[in-house]
């Protein structure tokens, strides 16, 4: 899914992930929801970071910028070597995991590079 999403997306992108949804209290509740709040994070070659939630259906996708600040890096004592992100606040506020669905470059070739590529960009 993310090669076609690539496709689509212009030129000055150097990478492209998949960020799973790891809400723990979303996953409490209802954990079927999870799947929905998951968003595609793009990097484009002026570093600048954009993501969107995954359509459902065949819509465009609904671009928002991240700004460096916004992003954190975070961990889990349960698992210390997933790479696990924030967004601070907005639209896309929560708790996400880089997954293995993602574009492998001469940017960036597994998750802890796209984790310190969107982390550490400021």
């Amino acid at each position: 899914m993310i090669y076609e999403l690539m496709r689509a997306s212009e030129s000055t992108t150097i990478g492209e992930f998949i960020a799973t949804c790891a809400d723990p209290i979303l996953a409490h509740v209802n954990p079927g929801l999870l799947k929905t709040k998951d968003p595609i994070v793009s990097i484009h070659k002026d570093h600048s970071i954009f993501a969107a939630r995954i359509p459902l259906a065949e819509n465009e996708l609904n671009w928002i910028e991240l700004s460096p600040e916004n992003l954190k890096k975070q961990t889990s004592l349960l698992a210390p070597n997933t790479c696990y992100f924030g967004i601070k606040r907005g639209e896309l506020y929560g708790t996400y995991l880089v997954s293995s669905d993602l574009i492998a470059n001469e940017y960036f070739s597994n998750e802890r590079n796209y984790l310190d590529g969107i982390v550490l960009s400021k």
